[in-house]
């Protein structure tokens, strides 16, 4: 079973991505990391075999460097891993970069930064992830503190290539924080019902909340709800009933 994805995108990530690789199992010896560029087999079927990592990982690190911010290959995989259920975790790992530089879906996962303390912080939340099987905490201090000079020596030589991507707009930034207002909204509020009657029951799961505007009731008894379109506002029939409270 595959427990940590390496994702990558760009020479400068794959260099970051490869130094990992190596030395991540000389911290936590249970760990075999999984690259797309050494664990596909030869003649294998890349896409196969790296959907079915993709399915088995728990644990996926995201290398980030100035020229792949914007990836869609890093995106693509962060969704795969997370699957938006279970305990997966997805972390990016800033190499010269900084969180306010990444884009959405990416935002929304914590961070590391390719320095000692956050790469430490980083080892200690991989190792949490095997629960009763993971390395006693001093054990894991003593490994990282061995081997940590060797990564930082290979981090300092890793060859920034390709043209680091724009700072984001102000712009940008803004929308990405309405979406993810937006999306906390949705989720804590999925469960709370705006229409109620003795026979149905709508909730905000079923209706984006942002996107409900009221309910009326139609001369032979249904209930139409009004949902605000970015083009033009349409109707939704959702019951044979009117409704008797609504939040």
């Amino acid at each position: 079973m595959v427990n940590v994805i390496l994702s990558w995108s760009g020479d400068t990530s794959k260099q970051v991505a490869e130094a990992l690789r190596e030395w991540i199992p000389k911290v936590i010896q249970r760990v075999e990391p999984w690259l797309s560029t050494v664990s596909i087999r030869s003649g294998g079927v890349w896409f196969t075999e790296l959907f079915d990592a993709l399915k088995d990982a728990r644990f996926m690190i995201g290398c980030m460097t100035p020229d792949n911010l914007s990836s869609p290959y890093i995106m693509f995989e962060a969704g795969a891993v997370v699957k938006g259920i279970g305990e997966n975790v997805v972390c990016p790992y800033l190499y010269q970069v900084q969180p306010s530089q990444l884009c959405a879906p990416l935002t929304h996962f914590q961070a590391r930064l390719a320095t000692r303390e956050d790469t430490l912080k980083l080892m200690k939340s991989l190792n949490e992830s095997f629960k009763d099987q993971a390395l006693q905490a001093q054990r894991l201090d003593e490994a990282f503190n061995t081997y940590w000079p060797e990564l930082e020596q290979k981090l300092r030589v890793v060859k920034i290539t390709g043209t680091p991507a724009p700072p984001p707009s102000a712009e940008r930034m803004l929308e990405e924080i309405l979406e993810t207002v937006r999306a906390l909204s949705r989720e804590r509020s999925e469960n709370v019902p705006i229409l109620t009657s003795g026979s149905f029951d709508v909730r905000r799961s079923d209706i984006a909340a942002s996107e409900w505007i009221g309910a009326r009731r139609a001369p032979g008894g249904e209930v139409i709800l009004t949902l605000k379109d970015p083009q033009t506002a349409h109707e939704k029939r959702v019951a044979q009933e009117a409704p008797t409270k609504m939040k």
